[in-house]
């Protein structure tokens, strides 16, 4: 960092050089005037270096407006051709208009922050913006912001700091297979090729763009089949044709009526094309308001008719790309693998599928409801407060123990057995047992059974032992690892309670509630 004092006027002036200007390439200096002696003017210029940035990109004195337009020239060249006149819209309509005069070197995270609560009281146009375009223009920002910084006009990216709206998340709805009989009915009484167009919508689950693109070239009605690869958006210069979003190609079946329908399309615009003179060939797109099928159907036309067939039939909150979340949900509430679905929407990965469309679907639900009510009842009943026979699984359970005195708690010299599900080894605990420890003679409380657990003999409170609904002893067989004996807890073996219900709730507290 270089530094330079002259005296003038009686004055020092004092300059620093800063750098380049990172955009116009001009020299840039601060300056300053100090009255006093020379020794006060070179403490003021020590002062001015080491607060100077020496490191780090120059400053400049570009606005942001100036930015945006440079780093759009370049970032537009990989944009889709709809991204590309969304942004500029966002531009010109609602950044330039406020911020583009700011200097680049003044904006501050605060200043984002200010304009974006501006947008969301009375947006660039005095109309309120929701969170998700607030949320839309951060990201240009944002972006082009960091191209700065890569570029070397900023230190820091402003945007990053920012704290844009947070966007609600909207609980998807698609319509009922009722609202959606309604919907195509009303339909081909009205529009048949709306109809058809809103009946292969729901069949297939493909994007509004790609139905749009379809020529009869991708259809074949012999097999039923339907090859998408490419997509019709607006552009900056009108209608654009291009590959799908994921940029891969797919063939989706169609089922027998959904290509009943299809076909009687195509017969009316046969019939169409003949009545202009011309033939329908191959290349004709499938929706057209064009007799000869040379033009497809624009996008937003295709949405503004679907909402308009819906007022008619009285369906409220549905949406044309709602019959997409229909077939996805649907498919899934009905058991199909994620992966076929996933591929019958045209989603790169079946993750994608999931993340988007796993919606509540309450049918399912209440189905996964009455299979688990099911394996409930289902599941043997075991005799005595044992578990069912064959029940050996990692769990712990309860048995009778042997009736022959050695190895029931309670029965004199009272058992009580751990073992590990699969386990080799055993652990056995003896309890000075009474003949009369039951239940009631614990006053019908035996929460203090799992004291049994690990205590030296006779020191079980009442000298009670576990029994079971008989007043036969019991040895708990809890999951336990295969290698030495572990030490006696008190802790109850996890899972005694669903093998043995309801004769043996838990361990800690057996009989408790039951009367016994």
């Amino acid at each position: 960092m270089r530094g330079s004092m002259r005296q003038r006027s009686g004055a020092w002036e004092l300059r620093v050089y800063l750098g380049r200007d990172a955009v116009t390439g001009r020299d840039r200096y601060a300056t300053r005037t100090v009255r006093g002696p020379r020794r006060e003017a070179e403490r003021a210029l020590a002062r001015m270096l080491v607060d100077a940035p020496d490191r780090g990109p120059a400053a400049t004195t570009t606005t942001l407006g100036e930015l945006l337009e440079r780093w759009f020239a370049q970032a537009s060249a990989d944009f889709s051709p709809k991204t590309v006149r969304e942004t500029r819209g966002f531009l010109d309509r609602d950044v330039l208009p406020v911020l583009g005069r700011v200097p680049l070197a003044r904006l501050q995270a605060e200043d984002l922050d200010a304009y974006y609560q501006r947008l969301r009281r009375q947006g660039s146009r005095g109309r309120p913006l929701a969170p998700a375009t607030i949320r839309r223009i951060h990201g240009i920002l944002r972006r082009a912001l960091e191209q700065a910084v890569r570029w070397r006009w900023l230190a820091v990216n402003p945007a990053a700091s920012a704290s844009p709206p947070k966007v609600p998340k909207r609980n998807v709805r698609p319509p009922s297979p009722a609202a959606l009989r309604a919907l195509l009915d009303a339909a081909d009484g009205h529009d048949p090729a709306l109809a058809a167009f809103v009946h292969l919508a729901a069949a297939t689950g493909a994007r509004r763009s790609e139905l749009i693109a379809l020529r009869w070239s991708d259809v074949d009605l012999s097999t039923c089949r339907l090859t998408i690869e490419r997509g019709i958006v607006t552009g900056p210069d009108g209608l654009m044709e291009k590959d799908t979003k994921t940029h891969q190609a797919r063939v989706v079946t169609l089922d027998a009526a959904t290509c009943a329908v299809l076909a009687a399309h195509q017969r009316r615009a046969a019939d169409t094309a003949r009545l202009l003179g011309t033939a329908l060939d191959g290349a004709a797109f499938v929706f057209s308001a064009d007799g000869a099928g040379r033009e497809p159907w624009f996008p937003d036309s295709a949405s503004r008719a679907f909402r308009r067939l819906c007022r008619r039939t009285g369906v409220d909150g549905v949406r044309l790309h709602d019959l997409r979340h229909y077939v996805a949900t649907r498919l899934l509430a009905s058991g199909v693998d994620v992966r076929t679905v996933a591929g019958r929407l045209g989603h790169r990965s079946p993750a994608t599928t999931l993340n988007v469309y796993a919606h509540f679907v309450p049918s399912a639900d209440a189905h996964a409801a009455d299979v688990l009510a099911d394996l409930l009842r289902r599941a043997p009943v075991a005799d005595s407060g044992g578990p069912a026979a064959g029940d050996a699984g990692g769990g712990a359970v309860a048995r009778p123990a042997s009736p022959d005195g050695a190895g029931g708690v309670g029965s004199g010299r009272g058992r009580l057995r751990l073992v590990g599900g699969g386990a080799s080894d055993e652990l056995v605990e003896h309890a000075d047992g009474h003949d009369d420890a039951t239940p009631e003679a614990h006053g019908g409380d035996l929460a203090a059974a799992d004291e049994l657990v690990g205590e030296a003999p006779g020191d079980a409170e009442g000298g009670g032992g576990l029994l079971d609904g008989d007043g036969q002893g019991l040895d708990v067989l809890s999951g336990g690892h295969t290698g030495s004996p572990t030490p006696p807890t008190r802790q109850p073996a996890a899972g005694i309670g669903r093998e043995v219900r309801p004769a043996l709730p838990t361990l800690a507290r057996l009989g408790e509630g039951s009367g016994r």
